[in-house]
């Protein structure tokens, strides 16, 4: 498609008009130009889709790698499709304008170094508790002995490791003793849960992403019918509805981990055949129960709210 009604169309479908004209006056007054954000664009769309088949390639010899992991329940993974890739340039640009970050001065030369995730991977796990045994296999593949805090480390040649510390985002009122002198961690508003990795392989910045299915779940949906969406005129009453199934599938995953422990044998039983828990796994329990019960609150709430019953 001919470049300026690709662009065009980009613009109205994802509604960037007017974040790109405040971009072309903060461009003008710093002296880069008024259109210095369709200019680097144009560039990035240009090289990517000459590039994409050599990303692909590498995707697929670090999906052999990590092939080798044990105990993953399932591997997704995609490249990202040039559309994204460019309406992220716009709205991270707006978005980080008056800051140093990166994006700011973002180029078709450098915009690979900067934009980490153009391959994407996601490990699926079955259950929480797995975590660390796969944290632990990811840094035998992928060393993290020079990660600085704030810091992406640059690729060097015939080497693979983590290019930044990984992180742990989690919900409210989860147990972060768990991450503690292992990985970072960070709460996350929605309640999305998910172990985030960035790695140089082959002189490309990757992002790893481990969660459960039942964590990949809510995040398909969410990303999916939510996520970058805002065009949408239902967005108002998916937003409502997207945290409401964040908690199902989080006390899902947790009622999952809790089966792992009853098969496991962690639970004690009395004569009688009832469970026999310690404060710790009160807690957990009585954690399970408010989310549910939150759950169905929020929601008699929006079917209350937000339905018309048809007369």
């Amino acid at each position: 498609m001919e470049w300026q009604n690709y662009w065009n169309n980009l613009i109205a479908e994802h509604r960037l008009e007017n974040m790109i004209k405040q971009l072309n006056i903060a461009d003008d007054a710093l002296g880069r130009g008024s259109n210095y954000t369709e200019t680097v664009c144009k560039g990035v769309y240009e090289d990517y889709s000459q590039r994409e088949s050599f990303f692909s390639s590498v995707k697929t010899d670090l999906l052999k790698i990590l092939d080798s992991i044990s105990n993953i329940h399932s591997i997704g993974n995609r490249t990202k499709a040039v559309d994204s890739l460019l309406v992220k340039i716009v709205t991270k640009r707006a978005e980080k304008f008056n800051t140093k970050s990166p994006y700011v001065s973002i180029s078709e030369e450098d915009y690979a170094n900067v934009i980490t995730d153009l391959i994407g991977i996601r490990l699926i796990l079955h259950y929480q508790g797995q975590w660390k045994d796969i944290h632990e296999q990811l840094l035998k593949l992928f060393p993290e002995d020079n990660c600085k805090e704030n810091c992406l480390l640059p690729h060097e040649e015939g080497k693979q490791f983590m290019a930044e510390f990984p992180i742990a985002y989690h919900a409210a009122e989860d147990d972060t003793t768990q991450f503690e002198g292992i990985i970072r961690h960070r709460l996350h508003e929605k309640g999305y849960r998910s172990n985030h990795y960035i790695i140089s392989f082959k002189n490309v910045y990757i992002e790893l992403q481990v969660r459960t299915i039942y964590d990949e779940a809510w995040s398909d949906y969410d990303h999916t019918y939510v996520y970058k969406k805002e065009a949408n005129p239902n967005n108002n009453a998916l937003s409502i509805v997207s945290p409401i199934l964040c908690k199902i599938t989080n006390a899902a995953s947790d009622i999952g981990e809790l089966m792992r422990e009853i098969y496991d044998m962690h639970f004690e039983t009395d004569t009688s055949g009832q469970f026999i828990i310690k404060e710790q796994e009160k807690r957990k329990l009585a954690m399970i129960k408010k989310h549910l019960e939150e759950a169905k609150n929020e929601f008699d709430a929006f079917c209350e709210n937000n339905v018309s019953k048809q007369v």
